[in-house]
């Protein structure tokens, strides 16, 4: 059943103009989201810039409105396209979270170079890169066609981490400006995290097909672990 909570957020939101001066946080803002607070894991990095470039680790679909819980099921069974679609539009605005936690500011991604998404999914389900344009598509809308154009690959999985229906990982190009910067430590790195048995799960809540472009999931995380 829908979350009654996911509707209240969204009956906040949405149909604001803003602009910040961040040019790709204000169109964030305009589609009716908030990026959330990136958490962390003692036992690797999320992020990692070599020069121009930067390396992301594979990202879950955990809201981040306040108490939110993990989103959990497979393709096929317990989670429909759409669903999927909106849990890989998640997954991108938590890689959002972690690049400006470490970069300052989106405007200075220069290129979405390689996104590699896996999908939880049943046997015989072959709709994995449906599931994958919720995060390409909100890429192309917020950093813009040239910037968000990128090369993409999808794969059925037969389980992730925790239960999760997606899980992606990019690796991207940002301002050479940056190149010269030794990288500082992420805000996450401040976070409490919980561990994966702490987490609270759900199963990812039913969607009207409309979700697959609809502002689904305005984000707000405090310190749950979210990253495998």
């Amino acid at each position: 059943m829908f979350n009654k909570r996911f509707a209240q957020i969204l009956g906040a939101g949405g149909k604001r103009l803003v602009h910040n001066g961040n040019v790709v946080e204000s169109k964030i803002t305009n589609l009716g989201l908030i990026l959330p607070i990136p958490a962390h894991s003692k036992n690797f990095v999320q992020y990692i810039r070599i020069k121009n470039m930067v390396y992301l680790s594979g990202h879950l679909p955990m809201p981040g409105y306040p108490g939110g819980t993990l989103i959990v099921g497979k393709l096929g069974k317990d989670v429909s396209i759409e669903e999927g679609y909106a849990a890989a539009r998640l997954v991108g605005l938590n890689l959002c979270a972690t690049l400006k936690a470490n970069i300052g500011d989106l405007d200075k991604v220069k290129r979405i170079v390689k996104l590699t998404g896996f999908v939880n999914c049943v046997d015989g389900f072959d709709s994995q890169p449906q599931v994958m344009n919720g995060c390409s598509e909100l890429f192309y809308k917020i950093f813009g066609d040239e910037v968000g154009s990128h090369c993409r690959t999808s794969i059925g999985v037969n389980a992730l981490p925790m239960g999760v229906p997606v899980e992606i990982d990019a690796i991207v190009e940002v301002d050479e400006d940056l190149a010269s910067i030794p990288p500082t430590p992420s805000a996450a790195a401040t976070t409490t995290t919980s561990s994966p048995a702490e987490a609270p799960q759900t199963a990812a809540p039913a969607a009207p097909a409309a979700a697959a472009s609809a502002s689904l999931y305005p984000l707000h995380a405090h310190g749950v672990f979210c990253y495998l």
